[in-house]
């Protein structure tokens, strides 16, 4: 499944990259996007007005080996109710169209110009290493040295990390007993529980890390990416294809998501700290421009032509017709959809901020599944550990 990633030595620039940004990981892009900011301590009132008709001073190149999946065309679609409930746990606020705000409007037009060319974007974001794509090579063969493959996952620190953090889960953890290390973190998980591991650990460095806005936004997104990832698997499972890569993709789909809030969220800590980020104007951007960026990220990386394919979908379903031609053509694509909009009602009900009895499921293209299968899927996920 993962051979195709671009193999490269680029384990220690991550390292760097990821202690660098821990705390701003677009630091250097929003500069050059907002070329006139100087560092402050007190908030900068007037930025909007000395910055509007500052021009652009983008420089930065980009590595233009992507796949190429120009026949797959993005629609938008239409946002239903429980997106917005969705979106209203996500920001801890409800939605609303609040008073036209020049700070808001200001920076949402500028991060709006870098959704538009994706390139800037991507060139801030951590590459693939070449231990990830070593370690997930490995585990795909047959028989393979386990001292290896421990040797492997140390190199990256993060990723070894998160593998022993998912060993002590309560999900695979049942005995409770504590693990410390990789060689005993693989004892426990197995094969896929590892691979599983592994992944999480690279994508969770994505996660949005807010500090003073929005503080619960990252975790309940990490959280509705872990779950859509279990959930695509489950209906893989079902559906009998191919359980790995659909947990992949069911965790990397709002990838894009992350790294837009983030985007925003640096702007406004670098810009104008004391002005309160507008949850309407985050969410307009995650809702045109998200899935578009998962892609390119996905492409970036040069995922297999499947993957790329099974992300694409995602926002050409819109009705149940769709739902059946797109999850017949592209199955895995189909199976994370659904996965995504039952992690998101997951959420909600876990939250308590919907009632499943009382959910219309006529009424929104959400499964194929029938209401049962559904409501089982969705309240086992609501009570589970991750």
């Amino acid at each position: 499944m993962c051979s195709s990633f671009r193999i490269l030595d680029v384990t220690v620039y991550n390292k760097a990259l990821f202690n660098e940004n821990r705390g701003s990981m677009f630091r250097r892009l929003i500069s050059k996007v907002f070329p006139t900011l100087k560092q402050q301590v007190e908030a900068n009132y007037f930025f909007f007005e000395d910055s509007k008709d500052a021009p652009e001073n983008l420089d930065i190149q980009y590595n233009q080996n992507t796949a190429d999946v120009s026949d797959l065309n993005f629609e938008l679609n239409n946002t239903v109710h429980y997106q917005d409930r969705f979106f209203e746990l996500l920001f801890n606020s409800a939605i609303t169209t609040s008073q036209r705000d020049p700070i808001n409007e200001f920076i949402e037009s500028k991060i709006l110009q870098l959704l538009r060319q994706p390139q800037y974007i991507l060139r801030a974001l951590p590459l693939v290493p070449s231990s990830l794509t070593q370690v997930m090579n490995t585990l795909n063969q047959a028989e393979f040295d386990v001292e290896i493959l421990v040797n492997l996952i140390s190199e990256d620190p993060v990723i070894a990390a998160k593998v022993i953090e998912l060993a002590n889960s309560a999900f695979y953890n049942r005995a409770n007993k504590p693990i410390s290390d990789i060689k005993a973190a693989f004892m426990l998980l197995g094969q896929k529980g590892l691979s599983e591991g592994v992944i999480n650990g690279f994508v969770a460095q994505m996660v949005p890390k807010a500090q003073i806005y929005f503080k619960n936004y990252g975790k309940h997104l990490w959280s509705h990416s872990q779950t859509t990832g279990r959930l695509s698997q489950q209906l893989a499972i079902k559906y009998q294809i191919n359980a790995e890569q659909a947990y992949l993709v069911g965790l990397l789909v709002n990838l894009g998501s992350m790294v837009i809030f983030q985007l925003m969220i640096d702007a406004f800590s670098s810009v104008c700290p004391d002005t309160q980020p507008n949850a309407q104007n985050i969410k307009r951007l995650v809702t045109d421009y998200g899935q578009r960026l998962t892609l390119d990220i996905a492409k970036l990386w040069n995922f297999p032509r499947e993957i790329l394919e099974s992300l694409a979908v995602q926002n050409k379903i819109s009705t149940e017709h769709e739902l059946l031609k797109y999850s017949e053509r592209y199955p895995i694509g189909g199976c994370v959809y659904q996965a995504n909009q039952l992690a998101m009602l997951s959420l909600l009900v876990k939250h308590n901020k919907i009632e499943l009895e009382d959910f219309d499921f006529n009424n929104a293209t959400i499964t194929l599944l029938t209401k049962e299968e559904a409501s089982l899927l969705i309240n086992h996920s609501a009570n589970a550990v991750i």
